[in-house]
């Protein structure tokens, strides 16, 4: 190769699980030899968690999807100013780490003149979510132009060739989920783990299936008089986990939570309890081995390829409180298999793919486009 390939990643979302993965994985990207990596964001995009290897390119598009911004969505004024953003980057390949209402309109003209791949997180949009046409689209207009497509689990491939039956197999391409081990490296005041303690993290929707951790709490807090419940993260809670909630057991902090405060969060905890009812992957898990704590999680999607059951956590049947009350009460009180998975986690830390090799298939895929 006699010059540098240009790669333009893509992420329109402004906070939270996009923006670590895009600053992790383009960090990595950086490192290779014979590629320029460009990131184009949102302003007001926290671009401090991106490293000097990249150059970042700063659109000004809406931050919310409300009803007045879809209206200047609709009269062209957002994908006008997206579609020139990434053109001025003259991207050999273009990469987008996540869908968006934005390339509904913008990536048709995009893929006429570039070469487009795209990380896919989800082969289906997650129940409960009144969301799910407008992701549906999102997630079709990007099946439909990307030439290649990153997922991060078999069986979330699986799925997504499944759904995705004109999709040649080839295309569709597995790399493994990094780590979010740099929250490891914020302050957090010197903050102690509190015993009994329990954290559900991240964005709360029903498919998260937050009622389910609220009715295994039931059945075992007389069990343990110390138990406290940690519920951080933004999200409708509806009606009947919000009065499950008034019991002083939980700690509820219903907002965004920023990077700042993710360690304090981990840190104070002796469990990360996600009871999910359906999903593909989750970032969180990756906080949470970051934090070197023992996940309890559900067998859905690809999560018990991410949480190895009776070794690095323990993986129940979703909507099952009684299973997930079990797990609970087990970590609890054997502290043998406490420290086991602890440990087996620390050893897994050391050996498990992450951002390294999932850049060196991506890497690979952007020279087969490029010379495709």
């Amino acid at each position: 190769m006699d010059r540098h390939l240009k790669i333009t990643l893509v992420n329109l979302w402004p906070e939270g699980g996009m923006l670590h993965y895009t600053a992790q994985l383009s960090a990595e990207l950086a490192k290779l030899k014979n590629f320029k990596i460009t990131v184009v964001l949102p302003v007001g995009a926290d671009v401090s968690m991106f490293s000097a290897g990249t150059e970042i390119f700063l659109v000004d598009i809406p931050l919310t999807i409300s009803a007045s911004n879809l209206f200047k969505l609709a009269t062209g004024i957002s994908f006008i100013k997206l579609y020139r953003a990434i053109a001025l980057t003259q991207p050999d390949v273009i990469h987008l780490n996540s869908s968006h209402p934005l390339l509904l309109f913008t990536l048709p003209l995009l893929a006429k003149k570039f070469n487009v791949v795209a990380t896919i997180h989800d082969a289906t949009s997650h129940p409960g979510s009144d969301k799910n046409l407008r992701k549906h689209l999102e997630r079709q207009v990007v099946v439909r132009h990307a030439k290649y497509i990153f997922v991060h689990r078999d069986v979330i491939r699986t799925q997504f060739l499944e759904l995705n039956p004109a999709i040649d197999k080839s295309q569709v391409l597995i790399t493994p989920h990094g780590d979010y081990d740099f929250f490891r490296n914020i302050n957090s005041s010197n903050t102690t783990e509190e015993p009994d303690t329990i954290l559900f993290f991240g964005r709360i929707s029903v498919y998260k299936g937050l009622i389910h951790l609220t009715e295994a709490v039931t059945l075992i807090r007389n069990k343990h008089p110390n138990l406290k419940i940690i519920i951080a993260g933004n999200g409708e809670l509806g009606e009947q986990v919000q009065q499950a909630l008034q019991d002083d057991i939980y700690e509820v902090h219903n907002r965004f939570i920023g990077d700042e405060e993710v360690p304090t969060f981990f840190n104070r905890a002796r469990l990360l309890v996600l009871p999910y009812i359906e999903a593909s992957e989750s970032g969180v898990i990756q906080v949470g081995k970051a934090f070197n704590m023992p996940i309890i999680s559900t067998q859905v999607g690809g999560i018990p390829e991410a949480v190895i059951d009776g070794k690095t956590g323990i993986i129940v049947p979703p909507g099952n409180p009684q299973a997930l009350a079990n797990a609970i009460d087990l970590l609890l009180t054997d502290k043998n298999k406490y420290n086991e998975i602890k440990q087996n986690i620390q050893i897994e830390d050391k050996n498990r793919p992450g951002w390294k090799e999932a850049s060196v298939t991506i890497a690979n895929t952007y020279q087969t486009v490029f010379t495709d």
